[in-house]
């Protein structure tokens, strides 16, 4: 199967969101507009939707009647869904190790696929550039830097990638969870550090086209 063929390729679209991270009304309330814009926002690349396998993953609810009914109604009707709390253990502590736990809990479904699109659909899609230069050519594919700022090459920005299957499951063997909660490292450092030390190839952007929002400041950044 060589590379540079998405219809050739098994692809895996993966959209990881942690909805219920409070019970404060108010910050539900900005999670779930996010999730919603996010998720309506993926008609910018629905195109490729027909190349790849689609999964909609939380892990702050078990069953779909725990998530806003906005929520439910903006999920693509072809995707399936996965709803497991039980998933977000180190979530609590590290949200990067908890991306990397729910991650780990598709390895035998990962294993049927060639390469695995991760994304956050708490983010808003601008335009559909990386995920077109992917899907017309599937490789280790980057948007390089933090999210402010995309010279910083020691890591790289983790709210979409594209990857190899088995990059991944070699990364995801080697990514130490409880080392990234008790040293506050985070997954754009480490996933970064992975594919550096071990001479990994990959290609690089320095635009996602993805709008995203500091959690932090509340504030918008366009990666």
């Amino acid at each position: 199967m060589p590379i540079g063929d998405a219809s050739m390729s098994k692809i895996l679209f993966v959209n990881q969101a942690s909805y219920k991270t409070s019970e404060n009304p108010l910050i539900l309330e900005h999670r779930k507009r996010w999730i919603v814009e996010g998720l309506r926002s993926l008609q910018k690349i629905e195109n490729h939707f027909e190349n790849c396998d689609s999964i909609f993953m939380d892990n702050t609810v078990d069953n779909i009647d725990d998530l806003p009914e906005e929520i439910v109604n903006s999920i693509p009707k072809s995707f399936d869904l996965v709803l497991d709390s039980s998933l977000n253990q180190y979530g609590r502590i590290n949200s990067g190790a908890g991306n990397l736990e729910m991650t780990r809990s598709l390895l035998d479904t990962i294993d049927k696929y060639d390469f695995y699109v991760h994304h956050e659909p708490r983010t808003v899609i601008r335009h559909s550039k990386m995920f077109d230069s992917f899907f017309d050519n599937p490789r280790n594919y980057f948007r390089i830097g933090s999210c402010v700022d995309s010279k910083d090459v020691s890591q790289f920005w983790t709210g979409t990638y594209f990857i190899s299957s088995s990059d991944l499951k070699s990364f995801l063997k080697w990514a130490n969870l409880d080392q990234m909660c008790s040293q506050s490292i985070s997954i754009e450092y480490h996933i970064k550090t992975f594919f550096d030390t071990n001479n990994i190839a990959y290609d690089v952007t320095t635009e996602a086209g993805i709008l995203w929002n500091d959690r932090g400041c509340n504030k918008n950044i366009s990666v």
